[in-house]
């Protein structure tokens, strides 16, 4: 960059990029005093939209993306050998106790694992307003074969109740300490009804959130 020689107090020059400076010839410099292509911090939202002449600061293009969520359902299967007295529309029933559903979550690199997960379980029951007596077991483990299989060091065991609402349906959701899990892992969730009632529970789907790294 090259500033115009033998400048007067007071004189304007625009860089390529937008930079704009004055010529002061108290102290002989120039100095910026804008530009023409202005950066804002501000915060992605409507406001960006139509904005043709502002550009956004790598701190808000940063926020943006870091704080991008993704939820995906997972896939969901009988857990356990005890047989289950039948399904529903396809939905896996839980009609006694003991009956478990499961599902397994591969921590990939696209998984920001500085930042929880949480863990949403979608359910109808046949009964209005129903409170049923639940068991969770989760896990995670590395997959590079550094750990012996076990999959119940996050919970192991743990009761639980979940409500239906009156139209019958309900879910449960958990929180996912990052503590708990990295990049890597495999993540695998089982739950089961833990009571006789002869209630049953039909299963829509079990859902992981997670936050893109």
């Amino acid at each position: 960059m090259a500033f115009p020689g033998s400048p007067s107090n007071g004189d304007i020059y625009t860089t390529a990029n937008g930079t704009i400076y004055t010529y002061d010839d108290t102290d002989n410099k120039w100095t910026i005093v804008g530009s023409s292509n202005p950066i804002s911090d501000a915060a992605y939202g409507a406001g960006w939209d139509a904005v043709v002449d502002v550009a956004p600061s790598k701190n808000a293009v940063y926020d943006k993306i870091s704080g991008m969520k993704v939820t995906i359902g997972l896939h969901m299967m009988d857990y356990l050998a005890i047989p289950h007295t039948g399904d529903w529309f396809g939905m896996i029933e839980l009609n006694a106790a003991g009956e478990s559903i499961g599902a397994h979550f591969f921590i990939d690199d696209s998984v920001d694992d500085s930042k929880d997960m949480l863990l949403t379980w979608v359910f109808t029951c046949d009964d209005n307003d129903a409170s049923l007596a639940m068991i969770r077991n989760l896990g995670a483990q590395k997959t590079d074969r550094s750990e012996d299989y076990g999959l119940k060091n996050i919970d192991n065991n743990t009761g639980f109740n979940v409500v239906t609402t009156s139209n019958k349906t309900g879910r449960y959701q958990l929180v996912i300490a990052n503590a708990d899990f990295e990049t890597n892992d495999i993540l695998k969730i089982w739950i089961t009804l833990n009571e006789g009632s002869g209630r049953r529970l039909y299963n829509y789907g079990l859902f992981i959130t997670y936050y893109l790294a």
